[in-house]
């Protein structure tokens, strides 16, 4: 089947279509694959061509909102009109209806889609959400888990600086992580060769927090994940306190 995803709307170019393919060839029949942001089907079309044109029997689930982003919505700055008009999902299953029998649409957030999988049972996750710092180091504490061994968490926009200081910040907690990027795309990417440390969840903060106490206070409210008993040492921004890596802004 020949690709067509050059004529739907979206940040995606022939190096990204190549990775994909990298990762069809890469995983066999009855692995599963997992996108998170899936926009208008870009992305999601180029995939669904390679699991076709492989001849594998992948499951391939696409994970959104389909209400947009900040920068898509009014004021924002790349306004989109589908998203205004409240028709983003409606035009990804019109550009999705070739290939719509490979694909799996899920009409979540990615924290929600994230608790529908169970441990380390996915082969390959590819993550292009929210690109703020928060939100990254959230979907990556959320998904990482559900990565099988010598399976493989991945995303796109590294260049994007929220998304370079939390993939940077993230694996900096586990020295066996490597991440790998890539010069003729913004891809970065994991093979998950090792444990996953304990995680602790704590909010972003103008000041140093101190003590489990405070750490408690503050684990349902606007959470970023850091490693427990792990010391990290990204541009002068991280303390430590009772054991508990805790974001410090500059």
């Amino acid at each position: 089947m020949d690709h067509f995803f050059q004529n739907i709307y979206g940040w995606w170019e022939e190096t990204d279509k190549n990775m994909y393919a990298k990762m069809v060839d890469t995983f066999s029949d009855g692995a599963h694959f997992v996108e998170i942001g899936s926009f208008k089907g870009c992305s999601s079309c180029s995939m669904a061509v390679e699991i076709i044109n492989s001849g594998k029997q992948i499951k391939f689930d696409c994970v959104d909102t389909w209400k947009g982003s900040e920068e898509h919505r009014e004021g924002g700055f790349v306004e989109d009109e589908d998203v205004l008009n409240g028709k983003l999902f409606d035009v990804f299953l019109q550009n999705t209806k070739p290939i719509s029998h490979i694909i799996n649409p899920i009409q979540s957030t990615s924290e929600e889609a994230s608790t529908l999988y169970d441990y380390e049972s996915l082969d390959f996750v590819f993550i292009d959400g929210s690109h703020d710092l928060s939100s990254v180091i959230r979907d990556i504490q959320n998904w990482l888990p559900k990565v099988k061994r010598d399976g493989i968490l991945a995303g796109h926009d590294y260049g994007h600086t929220g998304v370079q200081l939390g993939v940077d910040g993230f694996f900096e907690c586990i020295e066996e992580a490597k991440v790998v990027t890539y010069t003729d795309n913004s891809w970065w990417l994991v093979n998950k060769t090792f444990e996953v440390p304990p995680i602790s969840r704590v909010r972003w903060e103008s000041k140093p927090l101190e003590g489990e106490e405070t750490v408690e206070k503050i684990r349902s409210i606007g959470m970023i994940p850091l490693c427990a008993e792990g010391g990290l040492n990204l541009r002068g921004k991280l303390k430590m306190d009772n054991k508990i890596t805790l974001w410090k802004r500059d």
